[in-house]
């Protein structure tokens, strides 16, 4: 489907012992307004020629909330909100990941905010210390709206 947006990958090197990578990306900041509601998602979708049973891997996407356009990560104004996170699968079809209240009406903007974050965490994880698994994560179409 084109070319893919972020791609982070555990290469097929032998390890000798669990090997996990954690990996963090979050967008420019956006101006919000306390009270507020707002969504966000993104397709994931895992690909692997030698993916095994021990590899595996999550994708998860959240707001994070700063009280000024400048801040990053950890300097948040408020705790993050909407995570939502699902087990990334070792080929295709794409996966969407919401980042939502649990009703599904979104994520609301706390008071003393002025600008957020989406971001994206993906974890893989390789478990074999015998075989050269390799296992890449794509996220793509990542997108936040404001709620009517």
């Amino acid at each position: 489907d084109g070319p893919k947006a972020l791609r982070l990958g555990i290469d097929g090197t032998v390890v000798v012992a669990i090997s996990t990578s954690f990996d963090f990306f979050s967008s420019d900041p956006f101006p919000v307004t306390p009270g507020d509601f707002w969504a966000a998602h993104a397709w994931i979708v895992g690909d692997s020629a030698s993916a095994g049973p021990w590899v595996r891997g999550t994708g998860s996407v959240f707001f994070s909330f700063y009280d000024n356009a400048a801040n990053t990560y950890p300097n948040t104004a408020a705790g993050d909100a909407g995570a939502a996170t699902v087990y990334i699968p070792t080929t295709a079809p794409w996966i969407l990941v919401r980042a939502e209240s649990g009703s599904g009406g979104g994520v609301e903007i706390p008071s003393g905010v002025t600008h957020a974050r989406v971001t994206l965490e993906t974890v893989l994880t390789h478990e074999d210390t015998t075989a050269n698994y390799s296992f890449d994560a794509y996220w793509d179409r990542v997108i936040a709206r404001r709620l009517p």
